[in-house]
């Protein structure tokens, strides 16, 4: 998936230069009035080590979730007012491909498997592109 790939890739390279830490996998914390202090919590004994060497670093958490709930977004407002957000887009036929294909990899069990014959076709009336 493309926001995997970019944490994976930011951390590889923030690692090596020691300027970025990124947490390993998504952090759902935003989303509850908990969430502040459990962000607290995950980052702070990272930067405590990073205070005592006297390393100054960004820190990262990955979740694209966070941005479509308005408790999650309203909550970085108010305890991390400084946030800086990484913004991807994607292709939808892309992305639904790679939720497709990510979905089927874990076998989701609500799944239903169509043959790929019924999933070809015009999205709808008049739609510009093709198959």
């Amino acid at each position: 998936c493309g926001t995997t790939w970019m944490m994976n890739y930011l951390r590889k390279n923030g690692r090596s230069s020691g300027e970025l830490w990124v947490n390993q996998g998504e952090v759902h914390f935003m989303r509850k009035a908990e969430g502040p202090a459990k962000m607290v919590n995950l980052m702070y004994k990272t930067h405590a080590a990073d205070v005592q060497e006297g390393t100054k670093r960004i820190y990262g958490v990955k979740n694209p979730a966070e941005m479509e709930l308005e408790g999650s977004l309203g909550r970085y407002a108010q305890y991390f007012p400084h946030t800086k957000f990484i913004i991807s887009l994607r292709h939808p036929v892309k992305w639904f491909e790679s939720f497709f294909n990510f979905r089927q990899y874990h076998h989701y069990p609500h799944m239903i498997v169509r043959p790929t014959t019924k999933l070809i076709g015009e999205c709808e009336p008049g739609y510009p592109y093709k198959p």
